[in-house]
């Protein structure tokens, strides 16, 4: 059965999570900047992003655990939101203090990172709990891609905070942007706390039945038969290595541009086509999945596109080729951002009936973990990359920056290739609107475009055509 509240409780999740994101990215469109503001270095800079990739795997096991205890989404949004708040407290208190403000801010990033696991583990979770399965991977893509909508509005919102002094130079008005953010933090927590509910009183789905019937099994059991799970290890290097290399791009961007000549205003028109050009595409993603369910030509489709886009970018990456870089950003945001969902959604499929935030969980660890690997690594390499002097697109190809970065996302694209996980979920599902005895059933879960079911008790068939 399902329940019109379960678009109150999308909107508010969504909200949630794209309130997170707006921390995390805050000061990255305006890097320099807030190196004057708190007198820093662009180290020091970076690690405000770092901090949120830094604590996410110690952080997701805890919010796996504590979700595997039956503790109730309900009372986990409310600690996410939480955290949300305190972190925006804190990074406003540094904007009033005349000593230590940096540090002030860091721990408030450390309360938004902590806050992050718990939002971008359990948009799967949300989207089975609340969602029949003809809404089922649209919900997914609008609770996980809210994090994108929050981190587009992070790339765009910080840069209308910065004014011409009377000298003609650029003055961060950050006072006022973090004391906004703070307000947003607050409305978002209350209306957690009075409008969210745990879960519907009836499941929406057959398969969402059947697995609230199965044996519970502990997280450490869980965690063991996804890394046995060979197709799911593939995702998890394919997704790891991909996340990682986006969620560089969007902390280096003001950086990485910077040698090129384009300015913090430009950072932010690039941060938001990269975005808002996602979202868009990860919204039409999202209704394809929705009417065919094929999660593995839609992955192979999704990575091969970020591969061709990132190459554009890197040969448009060159002094006065705005507009093409500006295709470029949004070329690579309509085909990376999308993939956020497809892999959530891949691996739910493969690893039926295992919860869907142990495996998002671990999918996204594996892209924080290479996301600080990758910034570290990059921030200094652009930082020595020589300043470009004609417009030629084979300029500086072979620099070390471009090479890490087509030889990581070229790596993801063959990785994803190879990806060939069976649609477990699809047909629980199948089974369930059959009416099979799934005690007798021998199913045979092919990824053609057929399914065969016989049971064990006498010669039934019984075919579907997907």
């Amino acid at each position: 059965k399902t329940y019109k509240y379960r678009f109150v409780i999308i909107i508010l999740f969504s909200i949630g999570n794209a309130c997170n994101a707006f921390l995390w990215i805050t000061f990255a469109p305006i890097a320099s900047l807030v190196e004057n503001y708190y007198d820093i270095s662009n180290t020091q800079v970076n690690l405000l992003s770092i901090v949120f990739m830094a604590v996410y795997v110690p952080v997701s096991l805890v919010s796996s655990y504590i979700l595997s205890k039956n503790v109730g989404v309900h009372k986990v949004m409310i600690l996410a939101c939480g955290f949300n708040f305190l972190a925006g407290l804190l990074r406003f208190i540094s904007t009033t203090v005349s000593a230590n403000g940096y540090w002030i801010c860091f721990t408030g990033q450390l309360f938004g990172a902590i806050a992050q696991p718990f939002f971008t583990n359990i948009p799967a979770k949300i989207g089975s709990m609340w969602f029949p399965i003809e809404e089922r991977d649209l919900a997914t893509v609008v609770g996980a891609l809210f994090n994108a909508v929050g981190i587009a509005i992070g790339s765009v919102v910080p840069t209308l905070y910065v004014v011409p002094n009377d000298d003609g130079d650029e003055v961060l008005l950050l006072f006022d942007l973090l004391l906004m953010q703070m307000i947003v933090m607050i409305v978002i927590l209350l209306a957690v706390i009075v409008l969210f509910r745990d879960k519907p009183k009836l499941p929406p789905s057959v398969s969402e039945k059947k697995k609230d019937k199965a044996t519970k099994t502990s997280l450490s059991k869980d965690l063991v038969a996804l890394m046995k799970n060979s197709n799911f290890v593939l995702l998890l290097i394919s997704f790891g290595i991909g996340l990682g290399f986006f969620n560089a791009i969007t902390t280096l961007v003001e950086q990485v541009i910077k040698p090129s000549g384009y300015s913090t205003d430009d950072a932010g028109l690039f941060g938001g086509l990269l975005l808002g050009c996602g979202l868009i595409s990860a919204i039409i993603f999202g209704i394809i999945l929705d009417k065919t369910h094929q999660y593995k030509p839609i992955l192979k489709l999704g990575f091969t596109m970020a591969l061709v886009s990132t190459v554009m970018f890197l040969l448009t990456l060159r002094p006065n080729m705005t507009i093409g870089l500006s295709i470029s950003f949004a070329l690579m945001g309509a085909s990376m951002l999308p993939m956020l969902p497809v892999v959530f959604e891949s691996a739910v499929e493969c690893t039926y009936p295992i919860s869907e935030d142990v495996s998002s969980g671990l999918l996204m660890s594996s892209g924080q973990i290479t996301g600080i690997a990758y910034i570290l690594a990059l921030a200094p390499l652009i930082q020595n990359q020589p300043e470009f002097t004609t417009g030629d697109a084979f300029e500086y190809v072979f620099e070390p920056t471009y090479i890490i970065s087509i030889v990581s996302v070229a790596f993801c694209t063959v990785t994803a290739w190879l990806f060939r996980g069976k649609y477990r979920r699809l047909d629980a599902e199948l089974i369930g609107t059959m009416n099979v005895p799934d005690s007798g059933a021998i199913v045979s879960t092919s990824i053609e475009s057929s399914r065969s079911i016989s049971t064990s008790s006498g010669s039934t068939e019984v075919s579907v055509t997907s």
